[in-house]
């Protein structure tokens, strides 16, 4: 993109803008650089925690296991991000209870419960498939819920997927749990309200009729009101479904550190953790 001289407003502080597609192995260690003749020395650390959160699903369309409380938790006596984090080397967690980390607080998990819910489920050691996106940090994390379960008797059988599978719904079938994640934009209402009503999504995806019937009533509501406040309190209620019933659990908000250039300033973050470019610019 090139900046557009005849715009009849203020010229944008950039000239260019360059869009480059990398090997999704390689990701991870890309950083903006600009091509200049002193060596980069010392780069700009932003750490930021992402207004997103990860969490496991339950397949609601699928009459096994997971349909049974007791079972569902169980697992979120089991799914402990602080133990996953220490265990697979990873920094202290964000632990989230909500859709966005300023709502989040912590839960307390007690694993001497879950022989007792195991049992009061009916849980029969019969195989479930857990499903995870096909990232190596994904599979790490997913085959370290399975040895925890596994503990317990508990079989999980790992799967992954692509971003082309998920939208191709081809696991829908077969999926009984899904690790996924959620990003919401630079407006965290209207983002809430679309994840609930995005037929794609795993929060209506994979809900029964019953489950959609009270979220979509709240959902109106939602829409309905006039106030910042009102929509809040939604919000919570319903994060509150959500966790009372572990429908969804959630596990924590990603922290993203990010090494920029240090000709760039102003770096700041909008919709889906991107960078604003409206807001940069070259020192």
């Amino acid at each position: 993109m090139e900046a557009f001289d005849q715009y009849f407003l203020e010229r944008p502080f950039l000239d260019r803008i360059e869009f480059w597609k990398i090997p999704m192995d390689t990701v991870k260690t890309v950083t903006y650089n600009i091509s200049v003749d002193e060596a980069f020395e010392e780069g700009i650390q932003k750490k930021e925690v992402e207004t997103g959160f990860r969490f496991l699903a339950f397949n609601f369309t699928k009459q096994t296991a997971v349909q049974n409380p007791h079972f569902r938790t169980a697992l979120f006596h089991l799914l402990d991000p602080y133990k996953m984090h220490e265990d697979l080397g990873l920094e202290i967690p964000v632990e989230a209870t909500s859709f966005f980390p300023w709502k989040s607080g912590q839960r307390s998990r007690d694993k001497e419960q879950v022989p007792g819910l195991l049992e009061l489920s009916g849980y029969q050691g019969e195989p479930l498939q857990l499903y995870c996106l096909e990232f190596p940090k994904a599979k790490e994390e997913a085959a370290w819920f399975q040895r925890q379960a596994s503990q317990h008797g508990i079989r999980l059988e790992l799967n992954s997927f692509s971003f082309e599978d998920f939208y191709s719904f081809t696991f829908d079938d077969t999926a009984d749990m899904v690790f996924m994640g959620e990003v919401s934009t630079s407006d965290y209402h209207l983002s809430f309200l679309g994840a609930f009503y995005n037929e794609v999504l795993l929060f209506r995806r994979f809900m029964t009729a019953d489950q959609l019937a009270k979220i979509d009533n709240w959902l109106e509501a939602f829409k309905q009101s006039t106030t910042n406040q009102e929509r809040e309190k939604i919000i919570d209620v319903m994060e509150d479904y959500l966790k009372d019933n572990h429908l969804i659990l959630f596990q924590h908000h990603p922290v993203k550190n990010r090494i920029f250039h240090p000709m760039i300033q102003d770096i700041r973050f909008k919709s889906f953790g991107q960078v604003d470019f409206r807001k940069l610019w070259v020192k």
